[in-house]
């Protein structure tokens, strides 16, 4: 928090984390799909993809200790913040419309 520049130490270490993070949560959406077993439709994909991204800021945010959160969360109004999380599920919304089959209702 108190360094204002980039360096790679750093940055390399949050893109390491934030990867791991993602890949975890994305297991997690794709893992939805299969307690059914059948294609989901559009909404059922859009559901999943909110629900996670939701369980994803609730641990970030509130579950996490302070010492290990990245701290871009202080630099962000909630705005800007919730576009964050808004963008994580609808990432995994458009993989998943764009990879699983046509016969979603």
């Amino acid at each position: 928090l108190r360094k204002d520049r980039p360096s790679l130490r750093y940055t390399a270490t949050g893109y390491a984390i934030h990867h791991l993070a993602s890949i975890f949560w994305a297991h997690l959406f794709e893992g939805l799909s299969e307690v059914t077993g059948r294609p989901r439709s559009n909404k059922e994909l859009l559901v999943d993809a909110a629900t996670v991204a939701a369980v994803a800021a609730v641990v970030d945010l509130r579950c996490t200790p302070e010492r290990l959160t990245p701290g871009f969360e202080r630099s962000l109004q909630p705005v800007p913040l919730t576009a964050v999380y808004v963008a994580f599920g609808l990432g995994f919304a458009w993989h998943a419309l764009c990879r699983e089959p046509d016969d979603r209702r």
